[in-house]
């Protein structure tokens, strides 16, 4: 029982990380770094590319991991 519940947990997750990926990124006002930089600044590790792992990681909390940026705005469009 354990094991089957176990496997529908993985299963699950690996449904989530797959199915909410980041498609396309808008970059805007921003002049130190090019969109791919940015993008690659935002989206990197693991977990980059999940839209929700992404709004969760930037939603309400201060940037400090990237040099010269103080605030940023995510929004996921569907």
């Amino acid at each position: 029982m354990v094991s089957v519940l176990l496997l529908l947990l993985v299963i699950l997750a690996a449904m989530l990380l797959d199915y909410y990926r980041v498609e396309k990124v808008t970059v805007k006002g921003n002049s130190r770094y090019t969109d791919a930089q940015i993008e690659d600044l935002v989206m990197k590790g693991r977990l980059g590319h999940n839209s929700i792992y992404l709004y969760l990681k930037y939603n309400k909390r201060p940037v400090t991991d990237i040099p010269f940026i103080e605030k940023m705005d995510i929004n996921i469009l569907s």
